[in-house]
């Protein structure tokens, strides 16, 4: 949306945000300290802008021993994250 007001001109872009909501128990994920309600900024250098939840899933659903690295936010504060992904049985 592009607002033209004279003096200044307005661009607004709407990003996804995703927002972690469930975490299996025992999971890499849970090991590597990611929790309930934070929000993910990147995952291997990928950006929330460029990611959909097929995305996501596929990332979190590929090979064991596949390296993740994660960036997110957690009450205003950026934090990372790297683990590798492990066969829950």
């Amino acid at each position: 949306i592009v607002y033209d007001n004279s003096y200044y001109i307005y661009n607004y872009v709407l990003v996804p945000i995703f927002e972690i909501s469930f975490i299996r128990e025992k999971s890499s994920g849970e090991k590597a300290g990611l929790k309930v309600g934070d929000k993910i900024i990147s995952i291997n250098n990928i950006y929330s802008d460029k990611l959909t939840l097929q995305i996501i899933s596929d990332l979190f659903h590929s090979k064991e021993g596949k390296k993740i690295k994660i960036k997110f936010e957690r009450e205003g504060k950026l934090i990372e994250k790297q683990f590798l992904l492990e066969k829950i049985i």
